[in-house]
């Protein structure tokens, strides 16, 4: 029940797309562990989420706080990828034109690593950034600037930091069109520490190598190899989970939607104009 009211309310999708999180961190470094390691189910390796070798491209910004970041800073030193690091505008926006420009940071201590450019295009296979500024607040953009990374390339995978949106505001991880996303159920869900949620679409989360093996999520296992129970959001539910927090979590969930979800961001955007 607490997997479909949070899952339904805070992001308005599937409880089999919905994975329970420790927070957004956990969330970010279960999608890197996927795309660096292919699903093994029933003793064979499956084809992974998306290929990446020498020469692709990661793209963030440098907005972003480390708990969305430093995840994908590993996967590129580790597979020799480009990272390209998205400046925003004087007023702290990211808005579409960036994800498709020539312009990004670089680093001189890191000048192998990263790219000089951060256009999307056929190299780029993962783009990261923020919902919502967790320094200056500001709102992005995201149905936008996900859909000209798309039109630049269908197959770029993308992942949203929404630590700072489900609870103050509605989200709907469908008409965004992202791949992945994730939160922190202590922020604006008014749930327990330690709680959170990551959404992946049906069509890769059946791809994903779930990052913790063990209880639970196994239907056979011998001495060559093991067998996962599910397909879906239960693959990544090993051991014994946080109960009592995830329940809280639910019924943070049904308080803030009590409220109404634009009620909560009427009143917050309404307090900021005051400021």
């Amino acid at each position: 029940e607490a997997r479909r009211n949070v899952s339904k309310i805070l992001l308005n999708c599937g409880a089999e797309e919905f994975i329970f999180t420790k927070n957004l961190t956990e969330a970010a470094n279960i999608v890197a562990y996927a795309l660096e390691h292919p699903l093994l189910n029933d003793g064979k390796e499956q084809e992974p989420i998306i290929k990446l070798g020498k020469g692709d491209r990661i793209v963030s910004t440098i907005m972003e706080h480390h708990s969305n970041f430093m995840m994908w800073l590993r996967l590129a030193k580790r597979l020799n990828l480009c990272f390209s690091l998205v400046k925003p505008t004087n007023d702290c926006r990211l808005i579409p034109e960036l994800f498709d420009c020539r312009e990004s940071i670089t680093f001189p201590t890191l000048k192998n690593l990263f790219h000089k450019f951060s256009r999307i295009d056929e190299k780029t296979k993962f783009v990261s950034f923020q919902h919502v500024s967790n320094a200056v607040g500001t709102v992005h953009d995201v149905k936008e600037i996900i859909k000209t990374i798309k039109e630049k390339n269908h197959d770029c995978l993308v992942f949203v930091d929404g630590s700072q949106g489900p609870g103050h505001m509605p989200v709907n991880v469908k008409d965004l069109g992202c791949d992945f996303y994730g939160f922190s159920g202590h922020k604006g869900p008014l749930g327990p520490q330690g709680t959170g949620g990551l959404y992946v679409k049906k069509e890769l989360i059946e791809k994903m190598e779930p990052m913790i093996l063990g209880g639970g999520i196994i239907s056979d296992v011998t001495v060559n190899g093991y067998r996962l129970a599910d397909t879906n959001s239960k693959r990544f539910d090993a051991g014994t989970p946080n109960i009592a927090g995830l329940i809280g979590l639910g019924r943070a969930a049904e308080y803030v939607n009590e409220i109404g979800l634009e009620n909560i961001e009427n009143r917050e955007r309404n307090l900021a104009e005051c400021l």
